[in-house]
């Protein structure tokens, strides 16, 4: 159950990446400087309560060519984004350095941004995400060393819309890119995509803009959960400390939620203020805060990975540990306890976060990728494959707190009358807040209340509206 009153129910579990951390890191990051061990003190003697929100810094992107050559020649480079519309070129200006950076001045969306931009060397950075799927020649590519363009900006008032420039940017610089590098979130996106997400005009999801990074180890192998990225979007990165191989996923969620209102809000609350993330039972709701981690460290035992002592380089500047007020009297005392006592009833009814600008986005893209839903029901479904669509209902009067409450709900896709810009669908799950819809019961659905739309293959494969780029070849 996804609702725009901003919380939800799924059974989904979600994929992180893990890292295995020891006291000896892999010998390929020690050669490339990635981590720089100092000598800390664990005792913190505490200043003010810190700002949620910060000054944005910088995003840096590199794009890595299948062709090297196409980075010789800059003045093509320009033009070819000089043809992106809604991108307004108005100067660039060489730097008198050795990397011979240029800055580029330029307007999107009625904002005025400068982006860095150069030629530079790359090596893969082994720990990094593979955002999407890659076929074996673009891994190898991306795993020797090379040349790519390498940009940096600052992100304007809206920081999907940002990402968003970002992306067309590099696309118009390097249209035959194997992928970009994303050196803020630490992730890896492909070119194939890239491509289809530069010519839409809908942003990617707010998901791209950060990492949910998960490290295990000490004797009890502990999970420190962390995010990268959303320093610049304006807020604090977001962790979780003292987790364990059987509880980390299902708290996962808590930092989806919170990161979901830094990208699309780009603000944050203050530290030890009270946030309210999700409703757990028709009584209960959790009611979360955040702490500086040199603090959060005092309240786990010696050892728990990411305390201060135990931290590289890259995870000590506007950082905050999440933690949660079990009620009022709590709040008011500033009396926080670590989130895993929540562990159990979030792994049994765990919290998918969309905002409304989100539910709307994925509308839009859903709609604006129809003809690829229409590909795959017109080419006919197998026996094992699915097409599922989800379509946003009124919620009944009484269960309403807003006008325009809708509750999102799956259905399994039986035909398309292009005509009559109808759905037809059964029903895959019990509505919680419409009495009269029940699972299996066969309705006929109007276009306009699509919000997503997912097919799932033979051999395990997905294809949603997001990774139509797997089907550009067919």
């Amino acid at each position: 159950y996804i609702s725009d009153r901003s919380y939800a129910r799924s059974s989904q579990s979600v994929l992180l990446i893990v890292v295995f951390h020891q006291l000896i890191r892999r010998k390929g990051e020690e050669e490339m400087g990635l981590f720089k061990r100092k000598k800390k003190s664990v005792k913190f003697e505490k200043e003010g309560l810190k700002r949620g929100k910060i000054e944005k810094t910088l995003s840096y992107m590199m794009a890595v060519p299948m062709d090297p050559s196409i980075l010789k020649n800059t003045d093509e480079m320009i033009e070819r984004l000089k043809e992106v519309q809604g991108i307004q070129v108005h100067r660039v200006e060489e730097r008198n350095n050795e990397e011979r950076e240029q800055l580029l001045f330029l307007t999107y969306q009625e904002e005025e941004y400068v982006v860095g931009f150069y030629q530079g060397h790359y090596e893969h950075p082994g720990y990094y995400r593979w955002q999407h799927i890659f076929s074996v020649k673009e891994r190898e590519t991306f795993k020797r060393e090379g040349e790519g363009l390498l940009t940096w900006m600052v992100f304007g008032e809206s920081n999907i819309n940002s990402f968003h420039l970002q992306i067309k940017i590099l696309n118009a610089f390097v249209p035959n890119m194997v992928g970009i590098i994303d050196f803020s979130s630490e992730k890896i996106l492909s070119g194939r995509w890239a491509k289809l997400a530069s010519q839409s005009l809908i942003p990617p999801a707010p998901s791209y803009l950060y990492t949910i990074q998960a490290v295990v180890g000490g004797e009890d192998e502990n999970v420190w959960l962390h995010t990268h990225g959303l320093n610049r979007c304006g807020a604090i990165d977001l962790e979780i400390l003292g987790l364990t191989r059987d509880n980390y996923e299902a708290l996962n969620s808590v930092i989806l939620v919170l990161a979901e209102k830094i990208v699309t809000r780009g603000e944050f609350d203050d530290e030890e203020a009270p946030i309210y993330t999700a409703r757990l039972t028709t009584k209960d709701v959790l009611m979360t805060t955040w702490i500086d981690y040199r603090r959060a460290s005092e309240y786990y035992p010696e050892g728990t990975l990411g305390q201060v002592h135990l931290r590289e380089d890259a995870h000590e500047e506007n950082r905050g540990v999440i933690f949660c007020y079990s009620t009022e009297t709590d709040y008011k005392k500033r009396n926080f306890v670590p989130l895993d006592r929540y562990a159990e009833v979030l792994a049994e009814n765990p919290i998918v976060y969309y905002t409304t600008e989100e539910t709307n986005r994925m509308s839009q893209l859903a709609k604006e990728r129809f003809p690829y839903l229409e590909f795959l029901y017109n080419k006919g479904l197998d026996e094992e494959e699915v097409l599922l669509i989800k379509i946003g209902l009124d919620v009944d009067e009484k269960y309403r707190q807003d006008v325009d409450e809708k509750e999102h709900i799956w259905f399994q896709l039986e035909g398309i009358d292009v005509g009559r810009q109808v759905f037809y669908g059964v029903l895959t799950q019990e509505p919680y807040f419409i009495e009269g819809l029940h699972e299996g019961m066969e309705k006929e659905l109007p276009f306009e209340r699509l919000t997503d739309w997912i097919f799932f293959g033979k051999d395990g494969d997905e294809i949603t509206p997001d990774s139509v780029y797997l089907l550009e070849n067919e």
